[in-house]
């Protein structure tokens, strides 16, 4: 309907989202330490009211070395973006969005991944 606007986040929602974000984040993320370095950043969207995180990852292992970025849902741990590149080979392995409700969206690269990411899913790289 033209003229509604779409409801917006409260300080409650983001800090329940960032507490959980942390939790899925140590959860799913926080024992991997050994050469391997990872932050997050959290997002609640109101209008799904889904609590997004996205997790920048790099792994590395005797000469190897992979970046990782990782979107889902921090309740429901449901994935909406993946993306996986070799450095050492600098092939892109992996890098997909799954949209609520669309067909999966295959990527090239680390900048498409993070334009559809922040279409999507309003996850922005800061």
């Amino acid at each position: 309907m033209a003229g509604q606007t779409k409801p917006q986040r409260t300080m409650t929602q983001e800090k329940m989202c960032a507490d959980q974000a942390r939790k899925a984040f140590a959860e799913f993320y926080g024992w991997k330490k050994n050469g391997k370095d990872y932050i997050f950043t959290s997002h609640y969207d109101a209008q799904t009211t889904t609590c997004y995180i996205w997790v920048h990852g790099v792994t590395g292992s005797e000469g190897h070395t992979d970046v990782i970025e990782d979107v889902f849902d921090a309740f429901e741990n449901r994935t909406y973006a993946y993306y996986l590149k070799f450095m050492d080979t600098g092939r892109v392995m992996e890098c997909y969005i799954r949209p609520r409700e669309k067909k999966e969206i295959p990527c090239s690269d680390v900048n498409e991944f993070d334009e559809l990411v922040d279409k999507y899913f309003g996850v922005g790289r800061d």
